[in-house]
């Protein structure tokens, strides 16, 4: 850094004729020599920073600068060092008192014919405007984040010029935030037929909500309620308002409009009669049944409490039924009565509930005459009487008849259980009996087939022997009569033989006999007198009837095994 020791010319330039003339301004005025160094400063200066002039032409003007505008202050210096033209800056020095003190700068170059000599300077304290300006923004922070916090829209407009919205705003009527802005005036966004009212309450700064109807960016509409008020926006005043969408509290109060029309229409086509009472059980509203049931008319109903509608006798039950109603929203009294404008007693049943009319709760009560059920239920109970008495005449005499048929049926009981026993004993003896027939049965057929087997195999073999030979006619007679005679003997209970000989011829069954009894084949070749080759041929067809000739079995056990 170059000297900051001031030479006689600075000094005598710096205390010229206009020295006392700006130590009179407010503001802070200054001269630097080429160096940057410090040839002037005014009273304002050395106020602020709480030194003597002698102390200030010591120093660089770095020096009271804080270090983070120290590149932009450099900057600014070599260019009015070249001439150049520097606009208005700020920068933040600290003040004797410890304090940061915000300035704007303004510089210009002091010249000697063509020749840059220094720099004249104006610092313009701006501490004031700097708090000024940042409680603003925080203040403006803080409403923004407040208002993008809430769920209502907010706009904020300048005689309708939009200056501001948030994001509800922007989600309600379906724009980004540019878009919203660019449209300009808040009453763009209005329906026709609310603009008038809109401007007319923008105009008049007015600050009770009112209702209007706005535009959404897809066309459609959108109720809103509005509530505006006047607050300094950025150094002026201006009108925040509060748009709440109101659409299905509309759409509530349309349905619930219709509902009561609807309510109405049926409420007097009803076929009962129809009472409302408050709370309180003042009559609010009444049907033309209610008018003709009662007596009275609709005007003079609405100014009866519900107590006068009954018979004292009745007041104490139905004063208890509407509390219940009112505690638990509906309720019922039955077989009650009411108490008409000529003094008439009408029974009645009577339905109760809470409904919502008209905005408000209130009890519902219908109201049935029962009159000709009642006669009709009192007729019914006397003939019920009278056939009571004639069935409690015929059940004595059920009882008797039961009496006797419990008797009947226990005779029969004993008789049933006689017969049972007895029935049982005719089992027993039925199952024995058919056991002793099967066996006889059996026995007869066992001895019906030993004598037809005998016969066929002890007698007939040998009878055909004797046919073959040589037998005078005399002895054939005998021989024939013989074989009739045995024959005779065994037809009767030929088909319940053993089939253990089927479709034998004599000689096989002769042949199979021997075989049986252990015979070789030369025995029974020579006991019959025919050849061996013959009795094997025998042999082979009885192997073949009896179905074993594949299969290795013993002829003589077989047959054995037939007996």
């Amino acid at each position: 850094m170059k000297t900051k020791t001031r030479s006689a010319n600075d000094l005598l330039m710096a205390e010229g004729n206009y020295a006392h003339i700006l130590d009179d301004i407010s503001d802070g005025v200054f001269w630097l020599n080429t160096d940057g160094c410090f040839i002037y400063v005014n009273n304002i200066i050395l106020k602020r920073s709480g030194m003597t002039r002698d102390q200030f032409y010591t120093l660089h003007f770095l020096d009271v600068v804080n270090p983070e505008y120290h590149e932009q202050t450099k900057e600014n210096f070599q260019r009015v060092m070249k001439g150049e033209e520097v606009t208005p800056y700020e920068l933040k020095y600290k003040a004797f008192d410890g304090q940061i003190r915000a300035v704007e700068i303004h510089s210009r170059p002091i010249r000697e014919g063509e020749r840059i000599v220094g720099l004249f300077g104006i610092s313009h304290d701006i501490t004031a405007r700097k708090l000024i300006e940042a409680a603003l923004l925080e203040r403006e922070e803080r409403f923004h984040k407040f208002a993008d916090a809430t769920f209502e829209g907010i706009v904020i407009h300048d005689k309708g010029e939009i200056l501001d919205v948030n994001q509800a705003m922007l989600q309600m009527l379906g724009y980004d935030h540019d878009e919203f802005i660019s449209r300009k005036n808040i009453i763009d966004f209005i329906v026709p037929e609310s603009r008038e009212i809109a401007s007319r309450h923008i105009s008049m700064g007015y600050e009770e909500p009112y209702e209007l109807m706005m535009i959404k960016k897809d066309g459609n509409t959108i109720a809103m309620e509005v509530a505006g008020k006047a607050i300094f926006y950025k150094g002026k005043m201006a009108r925040v308002v509060a748009h709440r969408d109101i659409t299905e509290r509309k759409l509530a109060e349309e349905m619930l409009r219709k509902s009561e029309e609807k309510y109405r229409v049926l409420l007097e086509n009803a076929s009962d009669a129809v009472v409302l009472a408050n709370e309180q059980g003042n009559v609010t509203e009444v049907n033309r049944m209610a008018e003709n049931f009662f007596g009275y008319s609709r005007e003079e109903l609405m100014q009866m409490h519900y107590t006068q509608l009954h018979p004292m006798i009745e007041r104490e039950k139905t004063m208890a039924a509407f509390k219940d109603i009112v505690t638990q929203r509906k309720g019922c009294l039955q077989n009650s009565a009411i108490l008409r404008k000529d003094g008439t007693v009408v029974p009645a049943d009577i339905t109760g509930s809470v409904i919502e009319y008209d905005g408000r709760k209130v009890l519902q009560g219908s109201f049935r005459d029962i009159s000709e059920h009642k006669q009709a239920a009192d007729k019914l109970e006397g003939l019920v009487r009278e056939r009571t008495a004639e069935l409690s005449e015929k059940n004595k005499q059920l009882v008797e008849e039961i009496k006797e048929r419990n008797r009947a049926e226990a005779a029969l009981r004993k008789k049933t259980k006689e017969l049972m026993l007895h029935a049982g004993k005719l089992h027993e003896m039925n199952a024995a009996l058919k056991v002793l027939l099967k066996q006889r049965e059996d026995d007869k057929t066992e001895l019906e087939e030993k004598v037809m087997a005998n016969v066929k195999e002890l007698l007939l073999p040998y009878l055909e022997e004797l046919k073959t030979s040589r037998l005078d006619a005399r002895g054939k007679v005998h021989v024939s009569i013989l074989e009739a005679n045995l024959n005779s003997i065994i037809s009767p209970f030929t088909h319940r033989l053993s089939s253990k000989y089927s479709g034998f011829t004599p000689r096989e069954i002769q042949v199979a006999n021997l075989i049986r009894q252990g015979k070789s084949t030369k025995e029974i070749a020579e006991f019959i007198g025919v050849s061996k080759s013959a009795i094997n041929l025998y042999r082979n067809h009885i192997r073949h009837k009896l179905g074993i000739v594949t299969k290795k079995v013993n002829l003589s056990s077989h047959l054995m095994s037939l007996t």
